[in-house]
C-alpha cells in the first residue's frame, strides 16, 4: 500500500513518513530531501487514513517554497484546496488571508484589503517625521525595524532587538521611528487597508479571542504540517500556536542552519528550543546530501557556524538534539576539486566568472543549470555586465510582486471586480505569450484552491497578501541570484562571487548578526550540486566611485585549508571519515591548555556547568547560545579546564575573541569558585 510513497527513500527519510509521532521535528541539512519528505509524509497519513486531506494545513515561509509544496501534493495525488475537500498549503500571509476572509464572508463582510506597496505609505510618514525626504536607505531601514518589532510584539521605538540603530546602516532616530510609525498606521485606517504583519495580528488575534472562529479553524485544521521552520518569527509562531491550540498533531521541518531571515524578526534558535516549544517532541534528523557532491558538502561543512564534535544522537535522559551535522554526508561520487580564487579587481573577476562560463558552454548549448550567486545586486550587476560583453544570455529572478507589474494590473482590470476569479482563464489564454503569464496562471490555481468561489477582486487582494512573484525572468541564460534570493535553489555549476570582508560578511555590527551572515554563505556554498568557485577581488570600486582594497572573507581562511587537504589527500569514498578529519583539522590548532584536565566525570561537569552558564548569558542578551560561545569551543574549555583567563584564551584557539571577553567569568566557573552568573 505504501510502495509508491516510500519508493527512492532512504532508511533515515522513510523513518520520518512513517513514524507516528505527534508532535514531530525534522532537523534537515541542504540537500536531504526534506520537502520530499513532508509532502510524502502527508501522503502516506492520507493514503493510511490517519488524515483526512480536507483536514491538512500545511504551512511554510515563502511563496517559491508554497509553490513548490502546492505542486508535489498534486502530483502525489493528493486533492488540493479547501473547496475541493483537500489540503490546504499556502505561506502563512496568504492561509491567514484566507481565514480572515472566510470569517468575514460569514458576518456579510467583505475580504480585508491589503495594501500592495507598503513603501507608498511609509514614504509619506518617514518624511513628516524627519521634516525631509527620507533617502531609500532612510525608508529600508524603518520598514526593517517595523517588521522587527511588530514580528516581536513590540512597539518600534522599544524593540530591543538588533536593527538599524543597532549599528546598521540607515540608523534612524528612535523619534522618528515612533512617529513614522504612528502616521503609517493612520494612513492605513484613513484607507482602510491592512499591511503583512497585520494579517498576522489579525488572524491570531481573531484566534484567541473568537472562541468559535478558533473551534472551527482547528476543526478544520487538525493536522499542521510547517516547512522552512528555522524561518519563522515571533509573529508566526504565535500563529501556529493559535492554529494548533492543544492537540499534539503538529510536524515542523527546516534546517537551523539556514535560518537567515534576522531582518524579519526570525530566531535561528528555533530548533534548540523545540523541546520547549512542542512538549514530548520527537526529532529526526535528516544528514544524507542527495545534492552536492563530496567535495563541496567538506567546504560547506568549512564555513557552517559552529561545526559539531560529534554526530551521535543524545544519550539516555538527555533533550533531543535538533542539530543536524551541517551538510551532512554526501551521497554523490567524488567530483571536482573546488576552485577558490583571488583576482585584481571586481571586474577582472566579472570577467574571469563570464570566461568559465563560457568555455564549459557547448557551441548551440543552453546556460542553464549555471548560477552566479553574491551576497549585492551590485556584484551580480557586474557579472551580467561581463556576460553581456560574452554575449552569454542571463536571467534575474525577478523579486517585484506579480500586482505590481503594468500588464498584470492591465489583465486583471478587464472583468468587474465582482466578477468570478474563474473568468480571469480566459483572459490569460490570449496573453499566452507573455512571460508573466504561467505565473499568473499558478497563482489563479492557487488562489482558487484557498478560495473556492472566490471573485476578481479577491483575487487582487490575495496576490497583494501574498506578493506573488514570477521567480525568474524567461528563457534560458545563467541565473543570478543574491544569497537570499538563491535560498531554495540548487544548479550543476555554482560560481560564488565577492566574497570578501566588507559584503562577506556585508554587516557584522553584533555577534548575532556576524552568526546570520555566516549562515548567509553557507547557503551559497551548499547550492552546488558539482562544480563550485568561489571567488575575490583584491580592489573594488565603492559606491562612491573610489577604488578600495580588499581583504578576503574572514571564512576564506577555512575553505582554503580543507581545500588543500582535498587536493592532498587521495580520494575516497568513506565520506564520514573524511569530514570527521577534515573538522579536526579546522578545529584550534593549539592542543589542549595546561589545567587539571581530571577523570572524565570532571569534564561532564565542567560541560554541564558551562552549558548552564552560556544558556543564562544567551537568556540575558537575545542571542542564540552558540553566539555567545560555539559548541566546539565549550567542548574544549570542559575538556581542558583552564582556571585562567590566559589558558581560557589559549584553549579557545580560533575563538578566543569571544571566549576572552568572557575569560574571567569561564575561569572562575571553571574552578568552581562562583556561579554561573558570577560578575
Amino acid at each position: 500500500m505504501l510502495g509508491d510513497v516510500l519508493e527512492g527513500l532512504s532508511p533515515a527519510q522513510a523513518e520520518a513518513v512513517v513514524t507516528d509521532a505527534a508532535p514531530l521535528a525534522i532537523a534537515a541539512g541542504p540537500g536531504s530531501g526534506k520537502t520530499r519528505v513532508l509532502t510524502r509524509r502527508v501522503a502516506r497519513r492520507a493514503r493510511d487514513g490517519a488524515v483526512d486531506p480536507a483536514h491538512v494545513l500545511v504551512l511554510t515561509f515563502s511563496r517559491r517554497a508554497a509553490s513548490e509544496l502546492f505542486g508535489r501534493l498534486r502530483l502525489l495525488g493528493l486533492p488540493t484546496g479547501a473547496g475541493q475537500g483537500g489540503v490546504v498549503a499556502g505561506t502563512f500571509h496568504a492561509v491567514a488571508w484566507a481565514e480572515l476572509s472566510r470569517h468575514r464572508a460569514d458576518r456579510g463582510l467583505a475580504a480585508p484589503a491589503v495594501v500592495a506597496r507598503p513603501a507608498r505609505l511609509l514614504g509619506p510618514a518617514l518624511a513628516s517625521a524627519l521634516g525631509r525626504e527620507p533617502t531609500s536607505r532612510e525608508l529600508s531601514a524603518l520598514t526593517t525595524e517595523l517588521t522587527r518589532a511588530r514580528a516581536r510584539g513590540a512597539r518600534p521605538e522599544d524593540d530591543p532587538g538588533p536593527g538599524p540603530r543597532a549599528g546598521r546602516p540607515g540608523r534612524l532616530p528612535a523619534e522618528a521611528v515612533a512617529a513614522a510609525s504612528l502616521a503609517y498606521e493612520r494612513a492605513k485606517r484613513d484607507r482602510g487597508v491592512l499591511d503583512l504583519d497585520d494579517l498576522l495580528e489579525a488572524c491570531t488575534r481573531m484566534l484567541e479571542t473568537d472562541a468559535e472562529a478558533a473551534g472551527i479553524a482547528r476543526w478544520r485544521h487538525r493536522h499542521v504540517f510547517v516547512d522552512e521552520y528555522q524561518d519563522l518569527n515571533p509573529a508566526h509562531r504565535r500563529l501556529l500556536r493559535a492554529w494548533v491550540g492543544d492537540r499534539p498533531d503538529v510536524c515542523v521541518v527546516g534546517d537551523p542552519d539556514q535560518a537567515v531571515y534576522g531582518f524579519n524578526g526570525a530566531e535561528p534558535d528555533l530548533f534548540d528550543r523545540v523541546a520547549d516549544d512542542w512538549p514530548g517532541v520527537r526529532v529526526l534528523h535528516l544528514r544524507e546530501n542527495f545534492r552536492s557532491s563530496p567535495e563541496v558538502v567538506a567546504l560547506a561543512d568549512a564555513v557552517r557556524p559552529n561545526p559539531p564534535t560529534a554526530v551521535s544522537g543524545p544519550g539516555p535522559g538527555d533533550r533531543p538534539s535538533p542539530a543536524p551535522p551541517g551538510p551532512g554526508v554526501s551521497c554523490r561520487p567524488t567530483g571536482s576539486l573546488p576552485l577558490l580564487a583571488c583576482y585584481d579587481d571586481d571586474v577582472a573577476e566579472a570577467e574571469a566568472i563570464a570566461g568559465a562560463i563560457a568555455r564549459r558552454r557547448a557551441p548551440g548549448r543552453s546556460s542553464a543549470g549555471m548560477a552566479v550567486l553574491a551576497r549585492t545586486n551590485a556584484r551580480l550587476r557586474l557579472v551580467a555586465a561581463a556576460l553581456d560583453r560574452s554575449g552569454i544570455p542571463w536571467r534575474l529572478r525577478d523579486p517585484r510582486p506579480l500586482a505590481d507589474r503594468e500588464a498584470v494590473r492591465s489583465w486583471l482590470s478587464v472583468l468587474p471586480g465582482a466578477a468570478p476569479a474563474g473568468d480571469l482563464a480566459d483572459v490569460l489564454t490570449a496573453a499566452d505569450d507573455d512571460p508573466d503569464r504561467s505565473a499568473l496562471d499558478r497563482a489563479l490555481r492557487e488562489y482558487a484552491s484557498a478560495a473556492p468561489g472566490g471573485t476578481v477582486r479577491g483575487f487582487v487582494a490575495w496576490l497583494d497578501a501574498t506578493g506573488v512573484t514570477a521567480e525568474e525572468a524567461s528563457g534560458p541564460g545563467v541565473d543570478l541570484a543574491t544569497f537570499h534570493r538563491a535560498k531554495g535553489l540548487e544548479w550543476p555549476s555554482v560560481w560564488v562571487a565577492g566574497v570578501e570582508e566588507g559584503l562577506v560578511p556585508l554587516t557584522a555590527a553584533d555577534p548575532a548578526g556576524l552568526a546570520e551572515e555566516q549562515r548567509l554563505l553557507y547557503v551559497a556554498v551548499t547550492r552546488a550540486e558539482d562544480e563550485l568557485a568561489i571567488t575575490w577581488a583584491a580592489r573594488r570600486r565603492a559606491a562612491d566611485g573610489r577604488v578600495v582594497a580588499c581583504r578576503p572573507s574572514r571564512w576564506v581562511a577555512d575553505l582554503e585549508s580543507v581545500r588543500r587537504i582535498l587536493a592532498s589527500e587521495p580520494r575516497s569514498d568513506d565520506q564520514r571519515a573524511r569530514l570527521v578529519a577534515l573538522r579536526r583539522v579546522l578545529a584550534p590548532a593549539a592542543g589542549p591548555a595546561p589545567g587539571p584536565a581530571g577523570p572524565p566525570d570532571a569534564a561532564a561537569e565542567r560541560r554541564r556547568a558551562l552549558l548552564a552558564w552560556r544558556a543564562a548569558r544567551a537568556r540575558a542578551a537575545a542571542v542564540p547560545p552558540s553566539v555567545v560561545l560555539p559548541d566546539r569551543v565549550l567542548a574544549e574549555l570542559a575538556e581542558a579546564g583552564p582556571t585562567t583567563d590566559a589558558e581560557v584564551a589559549r584553549t579557545a584557539g580560533a575563538a578566543g575573541g569571544r571566549a576572552v571577553r568572557w575569560a574571567p567569568e569561564l575561569a572562575r566557573l571553571l574552578e568552581g569558585a562562583s556561579s554561573p552568573l558570577a560578575s
